[in-house]
């Protein structure tokens, strides 16, 4: 993120990073479970499970892609920006629920996160991976759990030193960062979305639900019986692509912030986010 974006991020947040709220909309999950929709773009299994074609199921308009350009064209236009962007009736999940700017902006963040969490956009027929059981570190968990935080915790309380290493750089994924901006300003951003959805569901068709050492598939008609042993080189491989999609989260989240935030203010003279 640029310096302007982190000022203003900064502001609206009370003195808290865009790290600080990333979770954010999971603890609204907690109050109103229903909202638990908006993180996820679950796909139609009648379509053919991982296939060229598919289809996602959006009841109500109310679903991981359709949450993420919600979002952003709300911000924006209360920022009196002309666009348009899906609308979402949040009483079908949520009654009485409101959101003020910076609510707006925590629940971005978090949803551009979830993007990159392959499961968010598994298929419904293993209820997004958490019918699929694998063995974990000596634990039998679904393939969900182990994506979801099963990994995350192995790496922060096992590996403390490579955790706090500066693995975290954006050089390590730089080209991919020059990229998305690249096509960020020639595509737009609801086409930057959509074309980050596609990329997310190879990489969950390709690497998620298929071991990564025997290559053979945990899900789908031909998958292998579980639980599959994910056995340390399995792991290694699967840590290594990990640590990418938490990086390739990362710089996609400051593209949407810089663009969103910088020269954030509106022409009535007004610092954004105050009320009268």
């Amino acid at each position: 993120m640029d310096q302007e974006a982190i000022k203003q991020i900064k502001r609206m947040m009370g003195g808290q990073d865009a790290s600080d709220v990333a979770g954010w909309g999971h603890q609204v999950d907690d109050t109103y479970p229903d909202m638990a929709r908006l993180h996820f773009q679950v796909h139609d299994d009648a379509s053919g499970f991982c296939g060229d074609t598919r289809t996602a199921k959006c009841e109500d308009n109310i679903c991981l892609l359709q949450s993420i350009k919600h979002f952003y064209g709300k911000v924006l236009s209360d920022e009196g920006r002309r666009i348009d962007f899906p609308q979402i009736d949040y009483a079908k999940v949520a009654k009485g629920i409101k959101f003020s700017d910076a609510d707006f902006l925590k629940m971005l963040i978090n949803l551009v996160g979830d993007l990159h969490q392959p499961l968010h956009v598994g298929y419904a027929n293993d209820n997004s991976g958490r019918k699929v059981l694998v063995k974990f570190r000596g634990q039998t968990m679904s393939l969900y759990d182990v994506w979801d935080h099963a990994i995350s915790e192995v790496v922060r309380t096992q590996e403390s030193n490579f955790w706090l290493g500066g693995w975290t750089h954006v050089r390590a994924v730089n080209s991919e960062w020059d990229t998305d901006k690249k096509k960020w300003k020639e595509d737009g951003p609801f086409k930057s979305f959509e074309r980050w959805l596609d990329e997310a569901v190879q990489f969950t068709c390709s690497k998620a639900y298929v071991h990564p050492t025997t290559g053979k598939k945990l899900a789908g008609p031909n998958a292998e019986s579980g639980p599959v042993e994910i056995d340390e080189a399995a792991y290694q491989e699967w840590r290594h692509l990990w640590l990418r999609q938490i990086l390739i989260a990362g710089e996609r989240t400051a593209i949407v912030l810089n663009d969103i935030l910088d020269n954030k203010v509106p022409d009535d003279g007004k610092t954004p986010g105050d009320t009268d």
